[in-house]
């Protein structure tokens, strides 16, 4: 998934992934996804400034919530992971 692969690059860059840290990084990315797919299927979320803004708050609640703040360098990394702007938003 790309999403995971973006996460994974993000975060670990080259570095090799113990197991919890796949697993963890796996149960983000489904997260992050159905996250992502709810609200993006809402009718006009594309011309909606306020629906994609509250995606991203979605998206800031989930990574920097107390389940995966701590996942790798999450906190000195989170402006690089908290924008839509990567995802073809505007």
């Amino acid at each position: 998934m790309p999403i995971f692969r973006l996460l994974q690059a993000e975060l670990f860059g080259e570095s090799e992934l113990t197991e919890p840290q796949i697993a963890q990084l796996v149960n983000l990315t489904q997260l992050l996804f159905l996250t992502i797919q709810r609200e993006v299927r809402q009718a006009g979320f594309w011309s909606a400034p306020l629906k994609q803004k509250r995606l991203q708050g979605e998206l800031q609640k989930i990574l920097l919530g107390p389940d995966y703040f701590g996942v790798g360098p999450m906190m000195s990394r989170y402006g690089n992971l908290g924008t839509l702007d990567g995802m073809g938003a505007s």
